[in-house]
């Protein structure tokens, strides 16, 4: 976790912004924690990276599994949208 405070001569300065600034963001990170946890799955976009066994909410609202790297930043593969590109994605079958 990064620090949130620097020692300035005597005094220790807040660097996360005020205790307000703060307290949203842990509690927006405390929010996304428990969607995690709680099984959520994020839509899929197509500047976002992901690994094998990345899983994503298609446009089609089924859920996939990544079989092979793909996005923007993988070199010769690019974005790969999970409705169309089976040598990438599997459909996750309901549980």
């Amino acid at each position: 976790m990064p620090e949130i405070y620097q020692k300035q001569g005597n005094k220790l300065v807040m660097l996360a912004g005020s205790a307000p600034e703060l307290a949203a963001r842990v509690a927006a990170l405390e929010a996304e924690q428990r969607f995690l946890q709680s099984g959520g799955v994020y839509p899929w976009f197509d500047a976002l990276d992901y690994p094998v066994g990345a899983h994503v909410l298609g446009s089609d609202g089924q859920e996939y599994a990544a079989l092979q790297p793909s996005g923007p930043d993988i070199s010769g593969v690019g974005a790969q949208d999970p409705i169309t590109a089976a040598a990438y994605w599997q459909l996750v079958p309901d549980a």
